[in-house]
């Protein structure tokens, strides 16, 4: 199995959720990040900063830091808060599910065994506003990104 195999595997689980839209679940396309607010919530699956490959046993086993960033629309402060949170409860609620729901879309050999905040909610800025003009702006999106640690055995 891949890392591709895993991602889209999570992508298909989080596309059959209510809380997102099939096309507004991406797998590497950083290009959500020019498309019209309006169209959010996105959800961004990247490929994996981190890995760690075993060999110690007869079948190796590839545990994956999966990063999945739930990206949602700025209207106002706690509207747009109260959506992430939203949004982020729907999917760890999915993936918390009995079933296959921790094995990426009923992949075999393959446990999403944790996932994990990778740091606080960030917000997103128009990429041509000026730095000066940044205190005073309000953000175009906020972004959460998840980290699925995904074990493939």
């Amino acid at each position: 199995m891949t890392e591709a195999t895993i991602q889209a595997g999570i992508q298909a689980t989080i596309q059959s959720m209510a809380a997102f839209s099939v096309a507004d679940v991406v797998i590497n396309d950083y290009g959500i990040y020019d498309q019209s607010s309006s169209l959010a919530p996105y959800v961004l699956i990247a490929s994996a900063d981190d890995f760690t490959s075993r060999q110690d046993a007869p079948t190796a086993q590839t545990t994956y830091q999966i990063p999945v960033t739930i990206v949602e629309r700025f209207t106002d402060w706690k509207e747009t808060m109260d959506n992430l949170t939203t949004r982020r409860d729907a999917l760890l609620t999915q993936y918390n599910a009995a079933g296959t729901a921790r094995s990426a879309n009923g992949l075999t050999s393959t446990t999403i065994d944790s996932i994990r905040p990778q740091g606080p909610i960030a917000f997103v800025y128009d990429a041509y506003l000026d730095e000066s003009q940044r205190a005073e702006a309000l953000p175009i999106f906020i972004a959460q990104t998840l980290i699925f640690e995904v074990t493939e055995y």
